[in-house]
């Protein structure tokens, strides 16, 4: 299509040129027809053009169809691939089961050894450990998990709790396995987990790794109780002290309640207030500030008081 009308443009040109070459022998008509002509093929040509975008618009759409089409049929492949078979299943279900049996069994296994515990003790102290930096040990991370410390502390903290047994934990820090509870020498080269059995090298005793532990965590453990204690008595008589009620404005001294500083409107003029000193018993003015008062109940008690610490120094 496109071929034919590039020919005919050709030819259509060349008879333009020969017109025009010739257009003082020819008449206008044919002219006006050859124009006609080129115009007609200009608009002809624009069509083929716009048939050719339409074409490759269609043909992209097709293969974008075919290619969804073709990933529809890949996924569906794929999940029919993805499920899992009969027997997986069973295993996995059998796998589950044995699972929940472990856990049941290590959760009463918990429940009796911290019942027999708080039945036994009278204290009980607990090593506080960062169980998080612990599991990033590859070796000790499955041993740690499987174990479950958390719950069994868990439970017997509120054991502990509910027969008022006091549980006390001791620092993070603290080289619990390294010191010798006989002399207290610390020894770094216990640091190795291999090291199950050593002996201190100061004072010569033999320690089972954990037994040393136990005990120096029990001497720990009773060293904070003591120093929380302390720190509660503290806390308890700052807040005594805090509820004490203090004594009224108006008394000038704490052991004497029937001197009092109160209000004279005899004395009071223009609104400024004036304050005298007042025994409550007698109804009788003690100071008045030689007839003026005092113009404020600070001002009255400094004053009585600095003219009462006068008089005991003139008597003596």
């Amino acid at each position: 299509m496109g071929g034919e009308v590039v020919k005919q443009r050709k030819r259509l040109l060349s008879l333009i040129c020969v017109a025009l070459m010739t257009s003082e022998f020819l008449p206008t008509q044919v002219i006006a027809n050859a124009t006609l002509n080129v115009s007609e093929v200009k608009v002809d040509e624009e069509l083929a053009n716009n048939e050719k975008l339409e074409n490759s618009e269609s043909t992209e759409n097709v293969v974008l169809e075919e290619n969804k089409s073709n990933d529809d049929a890949e996924d569906k492949k794929n999940k029919e691939l993805a499920k899992p078979s009969k027997g997986y299943l069973k295993i996995q279900k059998n796998h589950a089961k044995l699972e929940r049996r472990i856990a049941r069994q290590r959760e009463t296994t918990y429940h009796q050894m911290t019942a027999e515990i708080v039945k036994q003790a009278n204290f009980i102290g607990v090593e506080t450990l960062y169980v998080k930096n612990m599991m990033k040990n590859h070796r000790l991370a499955y041993a740690l998990g499987d174990a479950a410390m958390s719950d069994f502390i868990s439970k017997l903290k509120y054991k502990a709790a509910r027969s008022n047994i006091p549980l006390v934990a001791c620092g993070m820090f603290e080289p619990t396995s390294q010191m010798c509870s006989v002399c207290g020498e610390i020894n770094p080269k216990v640091k190795n987990l291999s090291v199950r059995e050593w002996t201190c090298p100061r004072c010569g005793t033999h320690h089972d790794r954990d037994i040393n532990a136990a005990k120096n965590i029990l001497t720990l453990a009773q060293k904070t109780e003591n120093s929380q204690e302390v720190d509660k008595e503290e806390k308890t008589s700052a807040v005594l002290k805090k509820k004490i009620k203090k004594p009224p404005r108006n008394i000038v001294f704490i052991d004497k309640l029937d001197i009092v500083i109160c209000f004279s409107r005899e004395l009071t003029r223009n609104n400024d207030p004036r304050y005298v000193i007042l025994n409550k018993k007698t109804n009788v003015v003690i100071d008045d500030a030689q007839g003026v008062g005092y113009r404020s109940i600070s001002k009255a008690r400094n004053c009585f008081k600095a003219k009462i610490k006068w008089s005991q120094k003139i008597t003596k």
